[in-house]
């Protein structure tokens, strides 16, 4: 039997690996980049080989938990749907928690050099070049918390109101689940 295979048969089934942190780097749990290095060609074949089935232990991991991921958004896209359909935005269930609806809108950061120039130009000239300099790499986040405040105070003024540089954005609904306070359910 390789050393890969009996690494291998100390997996359990499911994926998971039962052989314990010591026992996968065995005297070198302790090892420290830049300590002398004093290693037989086996030992060197079996740190080797039990890195190619920690791999393999985690590619599998990964794909469980796609799968679950994909699950789980399509239970939410149903669970949003029925809330939709029966014109309801929350829903309790006794001893699990309650699904309830978040709305907010998306801004699609600016792709164009011009929308970009757009943009900064709109905060330059509303909140100087100080602030520019905050906004100058913002990410997603950053990006629709700004456009997101701009919009409530723009609109109040001006219901034709629109941020230089962004394209309209989209109104994502997500699912948010608060949990029983008697089951300890979390979200």
């Amino acid at each position: 039997m390789s050393v890969l295979e009996k690494i291998k048969s100390k997996q359990v089934p499911g994926g998971a690996a039962q052989p314990s942190e010591k026992e996968l780097l065995g005297r070198f749990q302790d090892w420290a980049e830049g300590d002398p290095v004093d290693i037989s060609v086996e030992e060197l074949d079996t740190l080797v080989a039990n890195l190619r089935a920690q791999r393999e232990v985690c590619d599998r991991l990964k794909e469980e938990k796609a799968k679950a991921e994909k699950l789980k958004e399509k239970l939410e896209g149903m669970i949003l749907e029925f809330l939709r359909a029966s014109g309801k935005s929350k829903y309790f269930v006794d001893g699990i928690g309650t699904v309830y609806q978040i709305e907010k809108l998306v801004f699609p950061t600016p792709k164009s050099v011009e929308q970009k120039q757009a943009l900064f130009d709109y905060i330059r000239q509303k909140y100087g070049d100080e602030a520019l300099l905050g906004y100058l790499s913002m990410n997603h986040n950053t990006l629709n918390s700004f456009a997101g405040k701009e919009m409530e105070v723009g609109l109040k003024e001006d219901p034709n109101f629109k941020i230089p540089g962004l394209e309209e954005p989209t109104r994502r609904v997500t699912l948010g689940m608060r949990k029983d306070k008697d089951k300890g359910v979390s979200e």
